[in-house]
């Protein structure tokens, strides 16, 4: 038992056939197709003048081989490349955005209005540490995490303070790598740039980190 590729009159393989003799496997042809002998995956040979050859290393998921002047195209027009670059750096600033905010996640709890109420401590723990003779009831924040987040009202104003300065510590570096990479992004001018600034500005922004995260309530 044989082996035949059956291809079109431009090269393309089309499928493989088995049979005991060409004139056999001949009978399984239409018009426009031939065959020859021998088992060729389409995906990986043509048929140029009844001999079967490798296709050259195609250039991209895009390209489209034209059998006639045996190499690899471009079908792309200039419409379609402006707007995979447009998706492609879409897609770049998201990937930049989820790592950013991934680290984030590990010093700041994610619910809605949290970072608000972050902001509303740290101003409550700055007026209370300034104030001479703190009433509680100015301070209501504060006074509702004594005896949970430090046994003392003025302790939990300090544990405010520190996390801020934490985050603050954090904060910086983090945007500056973000933004610094999406305005990379946003000037590139082929996916492949792009992808380098991405897979370099996540490694940056996974780097950064405190010694100590300590995540608030």
């Amino acid at each position: 038992m044989k082996t035949y590729s059956v291809h079109n009159q431009e090269g393309r393989i089309l499928r493989l056939i088995e049979s005991t003799s060409e004139d056999i496997a001949l009978l399984n042809v239409v018009d426009g197709e031939d065959l020859i002998e021998g088992a060729y995956p389409a995906d990986a040979f043509y048929v140029r003048d009844g001999v079967a050859l490798p296709y050259p290393t195609k250039p991209g998921p895009w390209s489209v081989f034209d059998h006639a002047a045996e190499e690899w195209a471009d079908p792309r027009t200039p419409d379609d490349l402006a707007a995979e670059l447009q998706e492609a750096r879409r897609a770049g600033i998201g990937c930049v955005n989820s790592a950013a905010d991934a680290v984030r996640r590990r010093y700041v709890t994610m619910i809605a209005g949290q970072e608000m109420l972050y902001l509303r401590k740290e101003a409550e723990a700055r007026a209370y540490l300034a104030d001479p003779d703190p009433a509680p009831a100015y301070y209501p924040l504060i006074m509702a995490e004594v005896g949970i987040t430090a046994p003392e009202a003025w302790h939990v104003a300090q544990v405010y303070l520190g996390l801020s300065a934490v985050w603050i510590s954090l904060a910086a570096p983090l945007e500056t790598a973000r933004l610094g990479a999406i305005a990379q992004i946003e000037v590139a001018e082929d996916a492949e740039t792009i992808h380098a600034i991405v897979a370099a500005a996540c490694a940056q922004i996974a780097a950064i980190s405190n010694p100590t995260p300590e995540q608030p309530a």
